[in-house]
Order: structure tokens, then C-alpha cells, then sequence
């Protein structure tokens, strides 16, 4: 898919109102896509001791479930890339990440899923890491779960993820029309504030702040392509990232007012993930769409939890009706 909305000045206003029951009202369009969010978590761009799962082990499988997701209207994907670390990148004995070669299997996986998405009349937002990054590192069958939370505090192990990972994995993509934008981190501030919650406060905001705006300024010397943060919920966003570095905005909401937010902030905001599990997804996406947020991705296409209840033939019967597009 090559319909890409243009959103790469961060001081855009805000789309207009509109009205979600007129489809002549088309205002600007509005990105419309789900978070898939994964086929299997953390280990579709590289193989682990676990075994091979990754895209290149089963493309038809992926080919087919990007197909009928476009068969339901969805224009874009937001597909986590490295997860909490399980299986990429890799890593020196200091937890230095090691830099992509030429012939990496992530940069095969990672240009694999943008030719099927690609194939499918899809766009995509890499998500780069999940909060679980930050965990206490945890050992199953052979395999390190999270641990990674020195990366964002060392300067040099910082540098190292942007410029010999991210970087090389953006310029290898840098003309593809599928990859629509970035997300540096989901739900980032479980990891730093999530004390409260019993979750642990496993990294120092400060520190994500560092490599999220170094992310940034790295990725915008390849192209134009917009990034954000996966924010887990309106007021963080406004606290940790309206006045940083990235050019859009995402928030998450799964227990503020989606009604009541403001989507006049000086950039344009996505509502990045909502529950469709005991939510009414087509009167969510009208809130939303008449609320002026440039988008919005339910949650989810294929995981397994307690928020996921995706009705895939409401959502195209909601496609149908208003004026949509797959970029951000």
C-alpha cells in the first residue's frame, strides 16, 4: 500500500472535526489500521534457540493472514520488531548490540514482511522494542527474556542499538511505500513507572527520553519517515512526550475518556491501541474520528489476551463509510 498521509512536520495542526456519520465529510484522512501486533512474539525476525519461527519460515501463512486483514478494510499494521529482546538483536558479553551485517537474517525478515505487506496493499509501524526490554532479564529453555535496560542507560550501548541497528534496518527500507512510520517503544513507561502498578521500575525515564530523541534525529538523516512513541496512555503522553522529539504523538487508551481527550496538541495524535474486547468498536472509532486524532489501531488482529475480541466485518463495514488512508 502506497497511500502514505503526510505527517512529517511536527508542528501541524491538528485535523479538523469531523462528522463520523457523513461520509462527504472527509476532512483529513484517517489512518486506519490494527495492531497485528505479531505472529509470534519476539522471535519473527530472528531465530532463537527455540527454533526457527521467524517470517522466513512460514511466509505463506503470513501472506494469507495480511490478505484477509485488507480483505477487512485494515490499511496499515503495527507489527512489533525486537520485542523484549528474546531473539534480536544480538549481543557482545558487555551487552553491546552487535551491528547488522550486510546478509543479517533481521534485515531479510524485516525486508521479507515489507514485500508482503507490500503484496497485501498494506502499510506498516515497526514497533523497535517493547517495555518487557526493560525487565529483569529472565532465562527460558536456553533463552534471555528482557535484560536490557543498560542499553538505554549506557551512552555507548545506546549509540550502538540506533546507529549499527536501527539505522542500518531504516536505510536498507528507506524507498519501500510500505513502511509508513516508526514506533521506538511500546508502552514505554511501564517500565519506569510501574512501581505503582507492581510492574517494577526497570529504566530511568530520562534515559528513554535519550534514545528516543537520538532515534529520532538518527532516523530523520535517512528519510522522512514519521515516528513515535506507543505511550501507554493520554496523560503520559502529554507528561513524557509532547515536548519531545517525535514528530506524532500515540496514545493508548484503556481506561481514560477517549471522548474527553484533546487532539488539538500541535502534532497530530494517534490512539495507537484500544480494547475490543466488551468495547463497541464502531462508536470507538467515531470517537475518534470525530475527535480529530489522525488514526486509530484496535487491538489486536491476532494476540491472544483479555482485550482482543476483533470483529473483523465491523471494522470493514466502518471502513466503507468514512474516508481512510494507511499512513500516519
Amino acid at each position: 500500500m502506497s497511500l502514505l498521509v503526510a505527517c512529517t512536520d511536527p508542528v501541524d495542526a491538528a485535523p479538523p472535526r469531523r462528522d463520523p456519520h457523513d461520509p462527504a465529510d472527509q476532512g483529513t484522512p484517517f489512518a486506519l489500521g490494527v495492531n497485528l501486533p505479531w505472529i509470534d512474539y519476539g522471535v519473527d525476525f530472528h531465530a532463537t534457540a527455540w527454533g526457527d519461527d521467524t517470517l522466513s519460515a512460514h511466509p505463506d501463512d503470513v501472506a494469507a493472514r495480511l490478505g484477509d486483514l485488507r480483505a477487512h478494510g485494515v490499511r496499515s499494521v503495527r507489527w512489533w520488531l525486537f520485542g523484549d529482546g528474546r531473539a534480536a538483536p544480538r549481543f557482545t558479553g558487555e551487552g553491546v548490540p552487535v551491528p547488522l551485517r550486510a546478509d543479517d537474517e533481521i534485515t531479510a525478515n524485516f525486508l521479507l514482511m515489507l514485500d508482503l505487506a507490500e503484496a497485501a496493499d498494506l502499510t506498516v509501524m515497526p514497533v523497535v522494542v517493547d517495555f518487557g526490554w526493560c525487565a529483569a532479564p529472565q532465562e527460558v529453555n536456553g533463552v534471555t527474556l528482557g535484560g536490557h535496560a543498560g542499553v538505554f542507560a549506557d551512552p555507548v550501548r545506546r549509540a550502538a542499538l540506533i546507529d549499527d541497528v536501527l539505522i542500518p534496518l531504516a536505510t536498507s527500507a528507506a524507498d519501500r511505500p510500505a513502511l509508513a512510520a516508526w514506533d521506538l517503544i511500546n508502552e514505554p513507561e511501564w517500565a519506569f513507572d510501574g512501581e505503582l502498578y507492581g510492574l517494577g521500575d526497570h529504566c530511568d525515564a530520562a534515559d528513554v527520553v535519550a534514545y528516543v530523541g537520538e532515534a529520532t534525529a538518527g532516523l530523520a538523516s535517512v528519510n522522512d519517515t514519521p515516528v513515535s512513541v506507543g505511550s501507554a496512555s493520554y496523560a503520559w503522553m502529554v507528561q513524557y512526550w509532547l515536548d519531545a522529539a517525535p514528530p506524532i504523538l500515540q496514545f493508548h487508551d484503556y481506561w481514560e475518556d477517549l471522548a474527553t481527550l484533546d487532539a488539538d496538541l500541535g502534532k497530530p495524535v494517534i490512539l495507537g491501541e484500544f480494547p475490543t474486547q466488551d468495547q463497541d468498536l464502531s462508536a470507538t472509532l467515531d470517537t475518534a474520528w470525530a475527535g480529530g486524532f489522525a488514526g486509530a489501531l484496535p487491538w489486536s488482529a491476532y494476540a491472544e489476551d483479555d482485550a482482543t475480541a476483533l470483529d473483523l466485518d465491523e471494522l470493514s463495514a466502518w471502513e466503507a463509510d468514512h474516508e481512510v488512508g494507511g499512513g500516519y
